[in-house]
């Protein structure tokens, strides 16, 4: 408006000097010459305006349409590098926390697995119940053996679970996420207990356990044609067999076997011969049995003969040896439980350990890292099953019951310290991302700050500069009505 008033008192200015003029000529003044000047605003000054009202309605218009303050470096030098930093920031923590997400997935998968309904723990709390069963003194051997079978049938579905249950086409339960472990040979087999390095393990003159074994005979046949009595002792107790000129060897072993809880016997034929066979009921040195007469002499007279003198397993290891009852070592290399079949006989063998357990960053930065891994809960792992593969829970004897509740209990603390392991690693992991959400949050408010636009401050600086290119518009158009009303008041034909 300042504008257009301007330009309307020159206007009128103009119209009074050529009045002025014309006046002079009319009264005769022809020899004083007229001097007239008129001076108009600049038609640049306002095309300049225009042309900076026009750029600032794009700028606005850009900012608007795309919610960026800075949408290329020219806006903000400046702040553009800070605005890269930050969105790089922002966008390697949340891949960070899909990375933790998925690891979480990952262990509350084998958690569930371990503790949720009718995992590992509900099957070893089931298999310890059917221990308890087992001990029911009115139970007859029939009973207890369809126990022993419930409990066979459940050391196979945590076999089968164990092998099964997978993340992501990975096992989770058998080992996979701990350590894979290949021997040389069949007879000797390992097992991780916790995490192991990378290593090969030489092992040398490895032998099995064996069971202290008696024969008595031989007997051309299966009925006996004289009387007698032996003592079989063993650690803790001690029974005594008597026999009459009417028993058979079978008689005889059916009653060893119905003590069963120092020896066990069995009748075998070698050619024409028959033998009453008799056998320790536990592995190597300690489970050793003495057979011997009344007087406590041994009964050589009956033809008893020592076959087996029931050695315990061992193995070399760095020139050191070791020697194990059961067949089992854990006090040869820290986490690992060698196993070692009954019987065997092994110049050497070669255990590989490879390492498996991953490492996932807690920061973008990589620098603070958590070790993942699972630990082997097979039943060859857990002890469940043997060093040659058998079933390990023997119901038929009182002392194998005593042993098999100490085995569960001490399983069911293994498999329940592994739970409680894994729960708390998916704790410290949720405690990660809600660390790395509330700072990302932070960082997304700062990022926003300088490239988010603000919708109101805009949209007052667009209708500003729009009002501003409106009147700069209307401006230049008095201007050039003005020029062309002075141009034809002086009667100037342009055309020429």
């Amino acid at each position: 408006m300042l504008l257009f008033k301007f330009l309307t008192k020159v206007l009128l200015s103009a119209v009074d000097n050529i009045n002025a003029g014309m006046r002079k000529i009319l009264h005769g003044c022809d020899h004083e010459v007229v001097s007239m000047k008129i001076n108009f605003v600049p038609a640049g000054n306002i095309l300049n305006s225009i042309n900076q009202s026009t750029n600032s309605i794009n700028s606005s218009i850009e900012r608007l349409s795309t919610g960026k303050r800075l949408n290329s470096a020219k806006d903000s030098p400046a702040e553009i590098g800070i605005a890269a930093k930050l969105k790089s920031a922002i966008d390697s923590h949340k891949r960070l926390m899909q990375n933790l997400q998925d690891a979480i997935s990952l262990f509350q998968t084998a958690d569930y697995s371990i503790s949720g309904s009718s995992g590992l723990l509900d099957i070893l709390n089931s298999i310890r119940e059917k221990i308890i069963a087992a001990g029911n003194g009115t139970l007859t051997s029939s009973d207890i053996n369809l126990i022993q079978n419930e409990v066979n049938d459940l050391v196979d579905e945590i076999d089968n679970s164990t092998t099964s249950i997978e993340f992501n086409t990975k096992k989770l339960l058998n080992g996979d996420y701990l350590a894979t472990i290949t021997t040389s040979s069949a007879d000797v087999n390992a097992y991780a207990l916790d995490r192991l390095n990378t290593t090969t393990l030489e092992l040398t003159n490895i032998t099995g356990a064996t069971y202290n074994t008696y024969q008595i005979g031989p007997y051309d046949s299966s009925t006996l044609t004289s009387e007698g009595t032996f003592v079989i002792q063993g650690n803790d107790n001690a029974i005594s067999i008597n026999w009459s000129a009417s028993d058979t060897l079978e008689d005889i072993a059916n009653r060893i076997n119905s003590y069963n809880d120092v020896a066990k016997a069995e009748v075998v034929t070698s050619g024409a011969n028959t033998y009453l066979q008799i056998t320790s009921l536990e592995k190597g040195v300690a489970g050793r049995i003495s057979l011997s007469d009344l007087s406590g002499n041994f009964i050589s007279s009956q033809g008893a003969t020592e076959t087996d003198a029931g050695n315990d397993a061992s193995l070399t290891y760095n020139g050191t040896t070791y020697t194990s009852q059961t067949g089992e070592f854990t006090d040869v290399y820290n986490n690992l439980v060698i196993k070692v079949a009954d019987n065997a006989n092994v110049p050497n063998a070669t255990i590989s350990i490879n390492d498996k357990t991953v490492s996932i960053p807690l920061d973008i930065e990589g620098g603070t890292q958590l070790n993942v891994y699972i630990k082997d809960l097979t039943p060859e792992s857990l002890g469940l099953k043997d060093v040659n593969g058998d079933y390990a829970i023997d119901l038929s004897t009182s002392s194998g019951r005593t042993k098999a509740l100490s085995l569960i209990d001490n399983i069911i603390s293994r498999v329940t310290s592994e739970a409680s392991r894994i729960g708390s690693m998916e704790n410290t992991l949720n405690y990660q991302i809600d660390q790395i959400t509330s700072y990302n949050l932070n960082l997304s408010s700062s990022y926003s700050n300088i490239m988010d636009t603000d919708i109101a401050e805009e949209m007052a600086k667009l209708t500003t500069q729009q009002l501003q290119l409106q009147t700069s518009t209307l401006m230049l158009t008095k201007r050039n009505e003005l020029i062309s009303s002075v141009i034809n008041l002086l009667g100037i034909n342009t055309n020429k």
